[in-house]
């Protein structure tokens, strides 16, 4: 009994020193979370109030841009010239290059199954200085359903499906 009654002393003197060092009222701070920046991409220039107005006689944004450039994407990539697609600015563009080259069978093809969620992100306008035409560069969002298909030695056809998040860059041109 009596070692009862000094377990439960010893617990509640405990418990009591333990709960002056602490407050309810204390929370982690909020730590940022850093990021690169990113690189000022060609066409991204805040719109000024003449292209505001320029933009207002323009026609709306053509989502079949969108679906042709998907599929000169998957055509690059099935004739190993994807490098030239790619911009100047794209991250890690030579990694890319190098993995695919490497992990990615020879034989492999790209296809493109379908092509949903076409959303501009940005856009601006501007009058070429050299043509005196109007061009409208805008960079636009796209989720695209695409396959892999291989033939594997040990498996044989291999139909390997994925989802692609796109952001492309699409410069149109007006008279």
């Amino acid at each position: 009994m009596k070692n009862k009654l000094l377990i439960i002393l010893a617990i509640s003197i405990f418990s009591t020193c333990a709960s002056i060092n602490v407050q309810a009222r204390s929370f982690r701070g909020a730590e940022i979370i850093l990021s690169p920046r990113a690189l000022p991409q060609k066409g991204d220039a805040s719109p000024r109030p003449a292209d505001a107005a320029l933009a207002g006689q323009l026609p709306a944004f053509d989502a079949g841009l969108v679906k042709n450039a998907v599929a000169d994407l998957a055509q690059s990539w099935n004739s190993g010239k994807l490098s030239n697609y790619l911009d100047e600015g794209f991250y890690n563009k030579d990694r890319l290059l190098d993995t695919i080259s490497s992990d990615i069978p020879k034989d492999a093809i790209l296809r493109v199954l379908s092509i949903r969620n076409i959303t501009v992100l940005n856009s601006s306008s501007s009058i070429d200085p050299n043509t005196q035409k109007v061009e409208r560069a805008s960079r636009v969002s796209a989720t695209v359903e695409t396959q892999v298909e291989f033939n594997h030695p040990a498996n044989g056809f291999q139909r390997l499906p994925g989802t692609l998040e796109l952001t492309l860059q699409v410069v149109e041109s007006f008279d």
